[in-house]
């Protein structure tokens, strides 16, 4: 059984073995995950997205990004009952477009959950509403990347039996 070539949840930029060969690649850092293939990550100053760098299956490689915003929260927002204000403005000091409102509303769900299953879909919640926010930033970071190293786009158009894959340019 095959696989197809680019494994991509939202985007494919590609870089091609040629552009391995000329050293036309953005700065990359080791990345851990738990794909089947290699994958290294492009410091991009972003906090609820990383972006991202597979390995193909055949060749070259393909730049996506995945969400982060869990572990965002997790390494960076205390929100512990009291505490919930000085939550708020934290997430707002990384995100100054969100709804404090909003974001108020989800901390409390957060400090007041009867169980670690509520915690756990109020911080999904939570963490959806800011990947929302930053999603704009994450296509311009793209764009530019694409841009800026002469990439191409492309998106898989079917999916054979066997695993092959055929893309098509965007």
């Amino acid at each position: 059984m095959s696989a197809p070539n680019f494994n991509y949840e939202n985007r494919c930029i590609v870089i091609s073995d040629d552009d391995y060969d000329c050293g036309n690649l953005p700065v990359m850092m080791d990345y851990n995950c738990s794909h089947r293939y290699s994958q290294w990550l492009i410091p991009s100053g972003l906090h609820a997205h990383n972006i991202i760098v597979t390995a193909g299956y055949y060749y070259g490689a393909c730049i996506d990004y995945v969400p982060d915003a869990e572990d965002f929260l997790a390494r960076n927002i205390y929100m512990e009952e009291g505490e919930e204000a000085e939550a708020v403005m934290d997430i707002m000091d990384y995100f100054p477009g969100a709804d404090a409102g909003y974001l108020m509303a989800r901390v409390m769900e957060i400090t007041n959950a009867e169980d670690l299953n509520e915690r756990d879909e109020a911080i999904a919640s939570l963490a959806s509403y800011i990947e929302k926010i930053e999603e704009p930033m994450v296509n311009l970071a793209l764009d530019d990347i694409r841009d800026s190293y002469g990439y191409t786009e492309v998106w898989r158009i079917a999916v054979f039996s066997n695993g092959e894959a055929i893309y098509e340019q965007v």
